[in-house]
């Protein structure tokens, strides 16, 4: 999200709406199959109270009626590295020589830590919290290991904890950006990476 646009471009936040059952009485996701490599579910009580209270103060920024997503405590995660997106074909590699090459990849990896501070929004209207810290041995390994894994990897640390899902116009939109400036100096707290899961789903 930048300062260039005035809104969330529609035909972006199409593409989130298409993760949920909209005609639903509550917004929840549709049922698709992932597989990826995570750090959480859940994150400690500490960061899912910052997060919390940082997407309260998001959401009392937009709109009356604005749909927006929030991504249950115990489901906030790290992404470490994607083996399967919702819209990708089943991997050709076996589950079992995945998941023995996700042990061998993350067995020999050093712990430590993410730092999280501030957020930002993605043009399609995801809210996400930034992560601090070295990920790339753990990401290499992965990377390298763990064979017909996506195409399409995540270069930041982010935990992402909500989804805008409507344009909230000019004026709300111009405040939700002097929000996330604001937010470089909003210290969330620390996620230890001593455990990585592999989860299928």
């Amino acid at each position: 999200m930048t300062a260039r646009l005035r809104d969330f471009p529609e035909q972006h936040l199409q593409r989130s709406r298409r993760f949920f059952e909209l005609m639903s009485p509550i917004l929840r996701t549709r049922a698709f199959e992932v597989i990826t490599c995570v750090v959480g579910l859940p994150i400690a009580r500490e960061l899912q109270d910052a997060f919390a209270a940082q997407l309260d103060d998001i959401v009392h920024l937009l709109p009356a009626g604005t749909r927006i997503y929030r991504v249950g405590r115990a489901r906030l995660h790290w992404e470490a590295h994607i083996v399967k997106r919702p819209d990708e074909p089943v991997p050709s590699t076996p589950a079992a020589e995945i998941e023995a090459a996700f042990t061998a990849a993350v067995r020999g990896t050093r712990h430590f830590e993410l730092d999280y501070q501030g957020f930002f929004v993605s043009s399609e209207g995801t809210v996400c919290f930034q992560g601090f810290g070295d990920s790339d041995e753990l990401r290499a390994r992965l990377r390298e290991q763990v064979v017909g894994s996506s195409a399409h990897q995540l270069v930041t640390t982010h935990i992402s904890g909500a989804r805008i899902l409507d344009p909230v116009g000019p004026s709300s939109f111009a405040r939700l950006i002097e929000l996330r400036d604001r937010s470089a100096a909003r210290r969330y707290g620390t996620l230890p990476v001593d455990e990585v899961k592999l989860v299928a789903e």
